[in-house]
Order: C-alpha cells, then sequence, then structure tokens
C-alpha cells in the first residue's frame, strides 16, 4: 500500500498540460523491444517536453529525445536501481538547471514537431518525391500526359492541404 503514488483514468488531452504542471517529475519508460530500433516518437514525450518537467525516461531507443536536449536522465528499463538512481539526481537538480530544462523543451517540441512545421516537412517530401517521379519518366511523351495532369492535380490539392493545415 504506497502511498506517495497514484494513478488516473484516461485524461482528455485538452487537461493533460494542467495534470502535468502538478507534477515536480516525468517518468517515461517503454520495455527494451525490436520494435524500437528505428526510434520512438511517444505523443506522450511530447506532451512531457511541452510541460517543461524534468524526464525521468526508462528504455532505450536510437532516437533519445531527452538525452539530446538535456531534459532530465536516461537509465536502461530493466534495472529499478539506476530508476532509483536517475531519480534521485532529479530531486537534486538547481532551479538554473530546471529553468534550462523547460525552455529546451518547449523550444523543441515548437521546433520539430508543431503541426505548422510538421505539414510544412510533410508537403516538402511528398513534393520532392512526386518531382523525382516526374523526372524520371519521358515528360514529354504522349503516353505521360495524363501521369502529368494528374501530377498537376496532386499538387494542387497538397497546396490546398497545407493552406487548410495552416490555418
Amino acid at each position: 500500500s504506497i502511498k506517495n503514488v497514484s494513478f488516473f483514468q484516461p485524461v482528455p488531452k485538452s487537461n493533460v498540460q494542467e495534470l502535468l504542471s502538478k507534477f515536480d517529475y516525468l517518468y517515461f519508460g517503454f520495455v527494451e523491444s525490436k520494435i524500437y530500433d528505428h526510434g520512438i516518437a511517444p505523443n506522450k514525450l511530447l506532451d512531457y517536453l511541452m510541460s517543461g518537467k524534468p524526464i525521468l525516461q526508462s528504455g532505450k531507443a536510437p532516437n533519445n529525445i531527452v538525452k539530446d536536449i538535456n531534459a532530465g536522465e536516461c537509465v536502461e528499463s530493466n534495472s529499478p536501481e539506476n530508476i532509483h538512481g536517475a531519480l534521485i539526481k532529479l530531486m537534486k537538480y538547481d532551479q538554473s538547471r530546471l529553468t534550462h530544462i523547460e525552455s529546451n523543451s518547449i523550444a523543441y517540441v515548437k521546433k520539430n514537431h508543431d503541426f505548422k512545421v510538421l505539414a510544412k516537412n510533410f508537403l516538402s517530401i511528398i513534393a520532392n518525391s512526386n518531382w523525382l517521379m516526374i523526372s524520371k519518366l519521358n515528360y514529354h511523351s504522349n503516353k505521360n500526359r495524363a501521369f502529368r495532369k494528374k501530377n498537376f492535380q496532386f499538387k494542387q490539392t497538397m497546396k490546398i492541404l497545407l493552406f487548410c493545415l495552416l490555418l
């Protein structure tokens, strides 16, 4: 019967930041698995970063955002002793370090995961890959006129999508 640990029912997305603001440290753990060999991109981690709170991450992945932006402590998931030690380190952070984590974490999410940024990146990838397809074809052949028309329509659709996302 542990009294300082709580488990919550699911929280609506609109209330997540308010709830996270009530905590001093946030824990993000996952079991090491082949599924993460190419990286992780959990929404929970982005919510944690937007809170500006120090994060204790247990789990190993090639892209370690917490480590890369110095937003807390990272340990392997199979060691309760290391998790405990990392929590003790977090508890010793001074105000300067906490302020640094807060500003870096929020700036990282805004720079790399804002919907406008993601939409522009997505459309850039689509546009570039579509351009490569066109350049491989004989652009002037009668056979490819229908493709060129579809390509133009596709690009117009992507521009409209970008406009809607940026509203």
